[in-house]
């Protein structure tokens, strides 16, 4: 049920299995940025969204960590929220004890698995066929599958279908003209016309049916392709 409340949210998006030099977290849903105030030294009312700065978070007066900051307003957002991204030091140890900053006042509480990604598809900041090929990205084991996985989270297969839907309009409209107005616009020009929508709208599928014949082989093994 945690999914459907509005509560702000919070979690590690590089992971915090390993050491790395840094490590992002993202805080999501927030009302207003000085909302946060309380996590830093500076005041936060004065800072512009898509700008860095560099800021110390802080817990009781005791530095924890310094960060880089970026605040990503409303509809800008990946989710579609008011978002925050840290980049903070990415030993483990400092990773969990800003998390349990952030949600130990009961503020933020720590995400779901995918729940800043159901949250971009939610507020229509990504379409469905976008949310599977971040899917495929980030759990691809080859070369294909992960250039599939970016190719559909641009937003290709998307815009090929609203392709597709313009080129099926424009058949049947051509479908129409030949029945209907054919002694208006004369015979000729209405059957070139839907020879020329047939050819456009079966050329765009037959494109789209090869791709998946394509995508498919990028997920079998060499033996069984």
């Amino acid at each position: 049920m945690k999914l459907f409340d509005e509560k702000p949210i919070v979690a590690c998006s590089s992971g915090i299995e390993g050491k790395c030099a840094i490590s992002l977290l993202r805080l999501s849903g927030f009302n207003d940025i000085s909302d946060l105030n309380k996590y830093f030294d500076k005041s936060l009312e004065k800072v512009a969204p898509r700008k860095s700065y560099l800021i110390n978070i802080v817990d009781k007066g005791q530095v924890l960590d310094q960060a880089l900051l970026t605040f990503f307003k409303g509809q800008k957002s990946y989710t579609g929220e008011n978002t925050v991204e840290l980049s903070v030091h990415g030993n483990p140890i400092n990773v969990k004890r800003i998390l349990k900053l952030f949600t130990a006042d009961g503020l933020f509480r720590l995400a779901e698995p995918g729940e800043f990604t159901y949250r971009a598809l939610k507020n229509q900041k990504l379409t469905l066929s976008q949310v599977e090929g971040l899917d495929s990205l980030l759990n691809a084991n080859s070369e294909a599958v992960f250039s599939q996985g970016l190719s559909l989270l641009r937003g290709d297969l998307h815009a090929s279908y609203l392709r597709l839907l313009e080129l099926y309009t424009s058949l049947k409209s051509s479908v129409e003209l030949m029945i209907d107005f054919s002694e208006d616009v004369g015979e000729e020009v209405a059957w070139s016309n839907f020879v020329e929508s047939f050819g456009l709208f079966f050329d765009h599928l037959e494109s789209l049916y090869g791709r998946t014949k394509v995508n498919l082989s990028g997920f079998l093994s060499p033996s069984i392709v």
